[in-house]
């Protein structure tokens, strides 16, 4: 056996003191960016002390009452912000910036009209850009689109930055009301803009989608060819192609950019702390079998699922899902019933949470218990009859229970209270075609597809419908529209 020479001794030697020294910066480099970020959660609490001993000394000091607002609002104490901002502002009246900072307390609290007000206020003090985009975002809330379209140009007008988020919120006022044309026209002015992270995502997804809508395959697969070249390490934009691969049943170049979304996130898991997060490896997972690399697949399963279950805050849900799509469906259904367990307990202590009951609904969907999911949904909606997604989950587990009648007369009251929902026409035209009544069924498709032109659940129905009625080229293109937009097919639909 040759024996090694010096040099290839002291070569051994930096190598192997040079992979202990990187290990230890790695292992240095997590204690500090986690020591930073428990510092940041302290320094706002000696900051909040430190504003309520300047306060105690001079309570008419407006300013530390805005700073504290901000931080409040920062840790979701919403009404606690709320009061300072109406203190700093009871002081000085005449500041914009503070009206448009409560305005975002009042849309977090989803009450959008006192937003308008506020926004309104602080445009008429300082005219000003972010102001008016905030307020047509807000009456987009509202369904005022004329309003909404003249403060967003507005604010294009004044110069905000980044300006394709503007033309992005434009063009979605334009889809809100079923003008696809207008809309498409300013996707297309957006996606031409200098690329963004996540909001250009946005208006080339939104835009592919609505050339689907129209029927245009060769054009959404155009704009998405762009948005991979904008974007050649985004995994949505390969996913969002792989997606329309598959509908036009182009399997090989499907799996290809299934593949590449996998490359992608293998990125983030490199470029991130992956011991913390199992999400990384759940999403490379789904990649991985999606292009039919199935041994990959597993093994990124197990090591999501290995983090998941060793988690600081265990995600249950999550640990369930993955036991499902490692085919364990016994250990899947072992953790939904601990969970359902701990809801159980949490009910009998306060039995008029009505989110306790929805909750504990879900799971009991998930690991079908149709019945109990549907005393529970229905006790839920008993607590508050006026939430209309109670009475959708109703009508849904009704579905599932093949009592259409009672899902129907359901699902028309929830439009009594909102015509313009998309998702509860989309549902009556599930059910009506269950029951065979198609003409109507195909009429509540329609309906929902006119809502919403990207309801990928609308083209599916419509498409059963048309099947039914013998229309099979038409049901085709619905049905590859339905994919395309990202409907997904469980084995009790194909």
């Amino acid at each position: 056996m040759n024996k090694l020479s010096f040099t290839q001794k002291v070569g051994i030697f930096i190598v192997s003191t040079s992979v202990l020294v990187i290990g230890l910066l790695l292992g240095l480099f997590f204690q500090i960016r986690e020591f930073y970020s428990t510092a940041e959660y302290y320094s706002r609490a000696n900051k909040l002390e430190e504003l309520n001993a300047r306060i105690k000394k001079n309570p008419n000091d407006a300013a530390s009452y805005a700073k504290r607002g901000k931080l409040r609002y920062y840790d979701e104490a919403y009404d606690k912000a709320l009061n300072d901002y109406d203190d700093a502002i009871l002081l000085d009246p005449k500041n914009a910036e503070w009206y448009q900072e409560r305005a975002k307390i009042w849309s977090r609290k989803d009450d959008h009209k006192k937003a308008i007000a506020d926004l309104t206020k602080s445009i008429e003090l300082k005219p000003n850009e972010d102001s008016l985009f905030a307020r047509g975002e807000e009456y987009r809330e509202t369904h005022e689109p004329l309003k909404a379209l003249a403060d967003f140009d507005r604010a294009l007008e004044l110069g905000y930055k980044p300006r394709v988020q503007a033309l992005v919120e434009k063009a979605g006022v334009f889809k809100d009301n079923g003008d696809i044309d207008k809309a498409i026209d300013v996707y297309n002015v957006a996606v031409k803009e200098k690329f963004e992270p996540f909001t250009s995502d946005d208006a080339f997804e939104e835009l592919s989608k609505l050339k689907i809508a129209k029927g245009d395959f060769a054009g959404a697969m155009s704009v998405l060819d762009q948005f991979v070249q904008k974007a050649p390490d985004d995994d949505d934009a390969y996913e969002r192609r792989a997606v329309l691969h598959t509908a036009l049943a182009q399997n090989d170049q499907a799996s290809d950019d299934y593949k590449s979304v996998a490359k992608c996130i293998t990125h983030d898991i490199a470029e991130y702390d992956p011991q913390k997060d199992g999400y990384y490896f759940q999403r490379r997972g789904e990649a991985w079998k999606k292009a039919g690399k199935e041994k990959e697949a597993v093994a990124d399963f197990k090591k999501a699922l290995e983090l998941y279950k060793n988690a600081s805050e265990r995600n249950d849900r999550s640990i369930a899902e993955l036991f499902e799509l490692l085919g364990d469906k016994s250990a899947a259904s072992k953790v939904r019933l601990e969970q359902i367990k701990v809801f159980t307990v949490k009910i009998s202590k306060d039995p008029e949470d009505a989110d306790l009951f929805h909750d504990r609904a879900g799971l009991y969907d998930d690991n079908g218990s149709l019945e109990a999911a549907y005393k529970d949904y229905s006790q839920a909606l008993k607590l508050d009859p006026k939430s209309s997604d109670y009475k959708g989950h109703v009508a849904q587990a009704l579905l599932e229970k093949k009592q259409y009648d009672a899902a129907t007369v359901l699902l028309r009251e929830l439009l009594k209270d909102d015509l313009k929902v998309s998702s509860s026409w989309c549902n009556l035209a599930e059910i009506l075609g269950l029951a065979g009544h198609q003409d109507e069924a195909l009429d509540a498709a329609n309906k929902a597809i006119a809502l919403d032109a990207t309801n990928a659940s609308a083209y599916y129905f419509k498409h059963k419908v048309l099947k039914s009625k013998g229309d099979e080229k038409a049901a085709r293109i619905c049905y590859q529209q339905a994919i395309a937009l990202g409907y997904e097919e469980d084995a009790d639909t194909q």
